[in-house]
């Protein structure tokens, strides 16, 4: 898989934009503030249609405009296929409608997702390691959403029951509307919440039959590395469960036990909205004892287990995106990261070329950013 060009309007501080690439390996060098992490965005956005730095759609709209748009042109083989991107303002709402096109065809972005696959990396990931749950469960939404549909879709119907039942505990509150009704809510949540548990489940057990050989490689340590799903639901033994009606059963009875809590802080307190996952070192809480060298290694330990992962349930090779993680990485990180290019079209920022070893700039395609202007360096 290898994005060969992008055309960009209004996008961040680009305002038109057209660059091919022909290379594999593609470096963006410039200065901070010049566009390089809001190429690596708009790249990124052809995979998810939505900014990973923030959740207003409409900060990656340019200054006094009323779109943003990024296409794509995307080879797997022989074949090509075109990926557009659009978010809209409307000035009467204030609010940003999200469009998107394959071939230049109108599609949902549900159905658009997962037909350009990345993995991202960059300085902020390190935050996966002690952050707050939310960030943890966007990381494994993002990564699965990629590969499934079916899991995509699933996210978004069980978060529309979730909001729908969210409001009916605050009516209940009121006294608006009796217990009983929650019923409804409680059996959508159970049914798309049974899936998205065993999905992620399923995605944990795969990840750590690659993470603990990627964390020994990188560290040069003998430690063992795992990652710990911690499911929200209030009985013992949900994250072994296989069957999907019964993950659903143990959902539902969760939720209803949680009925009186949940009047009590006015949101729903029990199930995959809640999830987590945790990062163990030996056996030992990661964000606890572990150093600052310690969480970039298992950082880039779980990224290469994603590409991994995303490969072998697509069959297809990411497009994989360093934004910025030079400074960040030493000599054997680096080197772990070089065994991966030959095998993936990588996109590389940093503010000097000096920062990369000799078998990162070997056969690549050097490109200056300056105020959202590039050019190729010769």
């Amino acid at each position: 898989m290898l994005l060969s060009s992008i055309k960009l309007q209004n996008f961040r501080n680009y305002d038109v934009l057209k660059k091919t690439f022909n290379k594999k390996v593609v470096v963006f060098i410039g200065e901070n503030t010049q566009g390089k992490t809001n190429m690596i965005e708009a790249i990124r956005f052809l995979s998810l249609f939505k900014s990973f730095r923030t959740s207003a759609a409409g900060n990656v709209i340019g200054w006094n405009c009323g779109f943003a748009r990024v296409e794509g042109e995307i080879k797997e083989g022989r074949v090509k296929k075109s990926i557009v991107g659009m978010l809209l303002k409307d000035d009467v709402s204030s609010s940003v409608k999200r469009m998107t096109q394959i071939n230049g065809t109108k599609t949902t972005s549900s159905d658009a997702v997962g037909e350009f696959l990345t993995v991202l990396f960059s300085p902020e990931d390190i935050r996966l390691v002690s952050s707050s749950p939310v960030t943890r469960r966007k990381y494994i939404d993002s990564v699965l959403g990629q590969v499934s549909k079916v899991y995509y879709n699933t996210l978004l119907h069980y978060n529309r029951a979730l909001e729908q039942r969210n409001k009916l505990i605050s009516n209940m509150s009121k006294r608006y509307s009796p217990i009983s009704s929650l019923f409804i809510w409680d059996e959508q949540l159970a049914e798309q919440g049974s899936h998205l548990v065993k999905k992620r489940s399923e995605f944990f057990e795969k990840i750590n039959k690659k993470l603990d050989n990627f964390y020994k490689e990188i560290s040069g340590e003998n430690a063992k590395l795992k990652v710990i799903y911690i499911p929200k639901v209030n009985l013992p033994g949900v994250e072994t469960l296989i069957d999907k009606k019964e993950l659903g059963k143990f959902i539902k009875r969760s939720l209803k036990a949680a009925q009186a809590n949940d009047l009590a802080r006015q949101t729903t307190t029990i199930g995959p909205h809640r999830d987590d996952f945790a990062f163990e070192l030996n056996d030992r809480s990661l964000a606890t004892f572990g150093s600052r060298g310690e969480f970039r290694s298992a950082v880039l330990a779980l990224k290469l287990a994603e590409l991994s992962f995303l490969e072998d349930a697509s069959g297809k090779k990411p497009v994989l995106l360093l934004d910025d993680v030079f400074s960040e990485l030493d000599k054997s990180r680096r080197r772990c990261l070089g065994k991966v290019l030959n095998d993936h079209q990588v996109f590389i920022t940093a503010t000097d070329v000096n920062e990369m070893d000799d078998e990162f700039k070997k056969g690549a395609l050097f490109l200056k950013i300056n105020g959202g202007k590039i050019v190729k360096i010769k």
